[in-house]
């Protein structure tokens, strides 16, 4: 690039010409001379001011320690990013799991989770099974969590026009050592395990009404049984079966209305980036349980808010989240697993997964985000909740607060895998890597 420099000197007779001698300069006094900095010792300062010197190198002192902690701790961060950009990591993936339109295609998944090991599986996903953006999608997996784990899920895309979304879906999942903590925002509690073997189908309508505004319904059938689990201390060794509800299983149908305001949008989609950035959710629902095996009907209910407040390019994002859940009946009419439920690396993070229960869970979530490069998306982030006896208990003590770091990976059309770090007040660390390019998060009907 051409450097163009332009001089202009305004003097009381006129423009300086070109040629004209330059105006004539004061020699240093020798007083200059003595008080002059020597090079490589200038402070920067235009006054003579006190001299800071000996201050800076305290402070850069105190600080190198900390400096080269958090290097060292970003060191991995930074290389990943790295790699992904130097060898096109995301590129490659799709071209070899992908047709080149990425219609369909068939890819493994793993996630590795610190309280129940590694999960790997493969999935199959179509975009497009009908001419009208219908999305299929088959799963299967094991290992970690899950003997056997396996899912089919139809969504009818454009099928029944832009406002109307009709899904189908089933699952089985099958697993060896689920944890059980006790009922309540308990301290200390022994942790037994049972086995749980889970058969659902479940349907759901979305349509837009009015702008941003969706009704939505749904129904679940849900069968689950329960057995001893042989890794750990078994679940009839601590509790006795009578003060389980459900055990040792329960059935039932679970149907639901929900209204939801969802102006959610990605403001100005960056590099590979397509991340929620702006915009908010309002949503509340509500639905009775039928019991199918002569057992109690109750209620579910709950609401949520999201907020995204975009803070600059990059994207840089500063998101909000408060989430309530209840039922309406007692712990002797509810299973003892469909119970309201925090814990996890959706709902308060930095404890194990449905690590408090009871008849009524909130929490809250500030999270802030920022990108690292064309794919990578980092975001730091504090939740605050615990369970409750009923809503009329809800008071602001014995608060349960995690916190963490994340790292996740988007293109421009999807989530593709994340790995995050999270710790809490009551101490642990709970480390999850999840590697699927598709994940979706789980409709919450297929949660009960």
């Amino acid at each position: 690039m051409k450097r163009v420099v332009i001089a202009v000197s305004m003097l009381t007779t006129g423009l300086a010409r070109a040629d004209d001698p330059p105006p004539p300069r004061d020699e240093p006094s020798a007083v200059d001379v003595e008080t002059a900095p020597v090079p490589g010792t200038e402070s920067g300062r235009t006054d003579p001011g006190d001299h800071d010197s000996v201050l800076r190198d305290i402070g850069q002192g105190a600080l190198f320690v900390p400096r080269i902690a958090v290097e060292v701790a970003l060191s991995p961060v930074r290389a990943s990013v790295w790699a992904l950009d130097r060898f096109q990591l995301v590129d490659r993936f799709k071209r070899v799991f992908f047709d080149e339109s990425e219609t369909y295609g068939l890819y493994p998944t793993l996630v590795l989770d610190q309280s129940y090991g590694l999960t790997v599986g493969a999935r199959f996903v179509h975009r497009n099974l009908f001419g009208e953006r219908e999305h299929l999608a088959l799963r299967g997996g094991t290992g970690g969590e899950y003997r056997a784990q396996a899912s089919v899920g139809l969504r009818s895309g454009e099928r029944f026009g832009e406002r109307t979304q009709l899904e189908l879906r089933g699952e089985l999942e099958r697993r060896p050592a689920d944890a059980f903590y006790g009922i309540g925002n308990t301290e200390g509690s022994m942790i037994a395990y049972h086995r749980e073997e889970l058969f659902r189908a479940s349907t759901r309508v979305d349509i837009r009404a009015i702008s941003d505004l969706h009704v939505r319904a749904a129904a679940a059938l849900t069968d689950i049984a329960y057995a001893d689990s042989s890794d750990g201390p078994p679940i009839d060794m601590i509790y006795t079966a009578s003060s389980l509800t459900g055990w040792p299983g329960t059935r039932n149908l679970y149907s639901e209305l929900e209204l939801r305001w969802d102006s959610r949008r990605v403001s100005t989609p960056f590099g590979g980036h397509h991340v929620l950035d702006t915009g908010s959710l309002l949503a509340v629902y509500a639905g009775p349980v039928h019991a199918l095996d002569g057992g109690v009907d109750y209620w579910r209910y709950g609401g949520e808010a999201q907020q995204f407040l975009n803070i600059g390019a990059g994207p840089r994002a500063l998101a909000t989240r408060l989430y309530a859940e209840g039922v309406t009946g007692d712990t002797q009419s509810v299973a003892f697993t469909q119970l309201p439920e925090l814990g996890g690396k959706t709902l308060l993070r930095g404890y194990p997964r449905d690590r408090f229960r009871d008849r009524f869970a909130a929490v809250g979530s500030l999270e802030y985000m920022w990108d690292l490069g064309n794919y990578p998306m980092a975001s730091l982030f504090i939740d605050v909740g615990r369970v409750f006896p009923s809503p009329r208990d809800i008071e602001p003590t014995n608060l349960r607060v995690g916190y963490g770091f994340s790292l996740q990976l988007h293109d421009v059309r999807r989530f593709i895998a994340s790995v995050s770090v999270a710790s809490s007040i009551d101490g642990g660390v709970f480390f999850n890597l999840a590697f699927d390019p598709v994940f979706d998060i789980e409709p919450r009907v297929e949660d009960r």
